[in-house]
């Protein structure tokens, strides 16, 4: 079995998470304060939210020429 790719996040990088008064949770990833995706979950999908935002930022770090999605 080959060993699953560890993700960290870059520098400079943060993610939140916050808890909507509906219950339903938003995942946030900031870059120099500023909103660079923004997803919605619930709580089961937490983890898989906070990877894919992690994925994106370490794809935009090697690869300058991707836009950002909000912004």
């Amino acid at each position: 079995m080959k060993p699953k790719k560890i993700l960290s996040l870059p520098a400079g990088w943060k993610v939140r998470v916050k808890l909507s008064t509906t219950g339903s949770y938003t995942v946030l990833l900031f870059k120099q304060q500023q909103v660079r995706m923004e997803l919605m979950c619930q709580k089961a999908s937490i983890a898989m939210a906070v990877w894919e935002c992690i994925e994106w930022a370490s794809r935009v770090q090697t690869d300058k020429k991707l836009l950002y999605p909000l912004g």
